[in-house]
């Protein structure tokens, strides 16, 4: 049970890490046009 709940815990955060990088990437394209 711990290891699908760190596989789990893993994946959200490489996910979320994703997003704010992706997100802070379409701000900066935004503000240089």
């Amino acid at each position: 049970a711990k290891e699908t709940e760190f596989e789990f815990w893993g994946f959200l955060f490489v996910m979320l890490a994703a997003v704010m990088s992706g997100f802070r990437w379409s701000m900066t394209q935004i503000l240089l046009q």
